[in-house]
């Protein structure tokens, strides 16, 4: 699947859908007006939705309220946007919060000057490097392979995963984060002692679980909305750092892109070792293995691999 083109703010903002596609991304188009019609009543109807009602106490609280931002962009993206998307533009989420600081009556009160923005964004980077992030890698009953995603817009793959919610233990998030991003249940095969922590991420804490699953067919279908645009089982020695023989060198993975991958590596190698040393792979006699050829199955030519398609992609 194509990803769909990013807009730059300016562009959207100044010319509309019509010139968007062909204009160059410029990051001095910060100013002027919401000559987008249909684009300025989106944003507004987010605004009213989820900031112009909020209690002063949220909207001086930059974390706190930049989480409602935040919900107002999943608000865009679930509702809006795939509803209109001839005439509204696909953003990240950096772009949709610049454009709310200036749509927003009740933000752009608050927050016009540049400086006041940063001082908003800057407090909610902080709080959000100090949130907990879980995932787990999925690997087959032969330990050959993981599955990994990509994201709704990119294509590096990455291990599925995601922000521990208030009240959950890491095995639980862990189990939740899961289920929404590949339609996979692992609560009756992760172990809370087989991970790794900290992995790629100096600035955050991150642990990834160790799971060893066998899937049937149709098992793996995201539930989360627009987050997940593709799945596949990728070879492990495909993976950044993964070693392949005693001299310690490694396949290359010149066609693929990682991303934030390449800390958890050496965790899962030994973690795999251990497993097939102790518990190796059953023979096809013994244990049939489960495969998964769900009818969104197509051949991905640039990853030598096969992967799968959510629905509607």
């Amino acid at each position: 699947m194509a990803a769909e083109q990013q807009a730059s703010c300016g562009d959207w903002l100044e010319t509309g859908p019509t010139t968007a596609a062909a204009a160059a991304p410029s990051s001095s188009s910060t100013s002027g007006e919401l000559r987008n019609p249909k684009l300025r009543e989106a944003l507004e109807k987010c605004s009213l939705r989820f900031i112009d009602f909020l209690p002063s106490e949220i909207l001086y609280d930059p974390p706190r309220l930049c989480f409602e931002i935040q919900e107002a962009y999943w608000y865009y993206n679930d509702h809006l946007l795939a509803n209109d998307k001839r005439d509204l533009p696909p953003l990240k989420q950096i772009g949709f919060f610049s454009l709310m600081l200036r749509a927003s009556s009740t933000l752009r009160g608050l927050y016009a000057p540049e400086k006041m923005q940063k001082q908003l964004t800057g407090p909610w980077d902080k709080y959000c490097q100090c949130i907990q992030w879980l995932g787990a890698a999925i690997v087959d009953r032969d330990y050959k392979k993981c599955l990994m995603i990509q994201p709704w817009v990119g294509n590096k793959w990455k291990f599925p995963g995601g922000k521990i919610e208030k009240g959950e233990t890491h095995v639980e998030g862990a189990i939740r984060e899961i289920l929404e991003e590949t339609g996979i249940d692992i609560s009756s095969t992760i172990c809370k002692d087989d991970h790794a922590e900290k992995g790629t991420w100096d600035q955050y804490p991150a642990k990834l679980f160790f799971v060893a699953q066998g899937l049937q067919d149709g098992d793996c279908l995201p539930k989360a909305n627009k987050e997940v645009g593709k799945i596949a089982w990728v070879p492990l020695s495909r993976l950044p750092g993964w070693t392949t023989d005693e001299a310690g060198t490694t396949k290359s993975s010149k066609k693929l892109q990682f991303s934030e991958v390449a800390g958890f590596v050496p965790g899962l190698q030994r973690w795999v070792v251990s497993r097939t040393t102790t518990f190796p792979p059953p023979r096809d006699e013994d244990v049939p293995v489960p495969t998964f050829e769900p009818a969104a199955r197509r051949r991905d030519d640039n990853t030598e691999f096969d992967s799968w398609w959510p629905t509607g992609s």
